[in-house]
């Protein structure tokens, strides 16, 4: 379309920048993240070991590899106890840039070549309830649940002429930026409050004391705890592909509110397959969680309280409108990579 000029205003024209979306095409490997978390939900921490295995599609040589660990923003929060190269051997050559562990690497990792490292590090999560409430916090705990994204360190896109895609963290805003890619994630929990119930982006498989979660071709893994959920699973039926489970974990106080969301996941989901193309997940998980406004995540996101306590019977209103838009990220964001702090 053309906007004419009118009396008082002139043309603009400028050349547009369009800037590869962040995305890993299907012919090339990608980086899988294998984590193991041991939960002790009342003393709001996680023990973690993340192994990530990646393989070179940058390209051109490699001299160093950075991690972005997102959870480096809060202080105290992040405690590295480990950090070694897939043999054992200890990694001793890095260096902390912000929010970035830049690993040097003792040799140049050729293109298609494959390196493994291992972490090992401990999460102290910070009652986000003292915080300021200007913007959302989804690392943190409140005294009913605790809310786990953005938590483990991970690649960053690499993009060749652009280089790596990491972005100083914004006072309010997306800034992050993720390759699709594949994830085993392992949860058990420990402590007095060993039977929390867990969100999490993916179904999770019963193996003893582990909760098991598989999550390939995937933006993020995103999870939450809470003794105090309760939670409407519908069943998605989509025309041509097999059926998937909407998910709405809640609040008891907020039933109502909760159904409706979980309607809204339902008419979401069949719209934007039909719109889109099928919603490839066998889950979407939609919680209720204790912070200002929303967060996508890869199957997964978290909606405020404060759309909960607003809820009125009439469609038209924040709980519909904003769970169908964060139902839409699942496609663009999701499926359709971007980076959200330049687009």
């Amino acid at each position: 379309p053309t906007i004419a000029p009118t009396a008082t205003t002139s043309p603009i024209t400028a050349t547009p920048t369009f800037l590869p979306p962040a995305f890993i095409p299907p012919d090339l490997p990608r980086t899988r993240y294998s984590i193991e978390v041991t939960l002790d939900y009342a003393a709001h921490s996680l023990a973690v070991s993340e192994q990530i295995t990646y393989t070179n599609t940058a390209f051109s040589q490699l001299t160093e590899l950075p991690l972005v660990v997102e959870a480096r923003r809060y202080p105290g929060v992040f405690d590295l106890e480990r950090l070694e190269w897939g043999d054992g051997s200890r990694i001793s050559q890095f260096y902390w840039s912000d929010t970035r562990l830049n690993i040097i690497l003792p040799q140049p990792l050729s293109e298609g070549a494959v390196l493994i490292v291992r972490l090992d590090y401990n999460l102290y999560l910070f009652d986000s309830t003292k915080k300021p409430d200007s913007q959302p916090y989804p690392l943190g705990y409140t005294p009913n649940q605790m809310n786990v994204g953005d938590w483990y360190p991970y690649i960053p896109p690499f993009i060749p002429q652009l280089g790596w895609q990491v972005h100083k963290p914004w006072y309010y805003g997306e800034h992050l930026t993720y390759d699709s890619s594949d994830f085993e994630i392992a949860i058990r929990s420990i402590g007095p409050e060993n039977n929390v119930v867990i969100a999490a982006s993916a179904p999770a498989q019963r193996d003893g004391e582990w909760q098991r979660y598989h999550h390939d071709v995937a933006r993020s893994f995103a999870w939450s705890a809470s003794p105090y959920y309760q939670v409407i699973t519908q069943t998605v039926e989509l025309r041509g592909y097999a059926s998937l489970t909407a998910a709405s974990y809640y609040f008891p106080m907020y039933a109502k509110a909760g159904k409706s969301l979980s309607d809204t996941l339902v008419q979401a989901l069949s719209t934007y397959s039909e719109l889109f193309g099928a919603y490839p997940r066998p889950l979407l998980s939609a919680v209720q969680a204790e912070f200002l406004d929303g967060m996508e995540y890869d199957g997964l996101f978290f909606l405020g309280s404060n759309f909960y306590n607003w809820y009125t019977e009439d469609p038209a209103q924040y709980l519909t409108m904003l769970g169908a838009h964060e139902t839409a990220h699942q496609w663009w964001y999701g499926l359709v990579g971007s980076d959200p702090a330049l687009e």
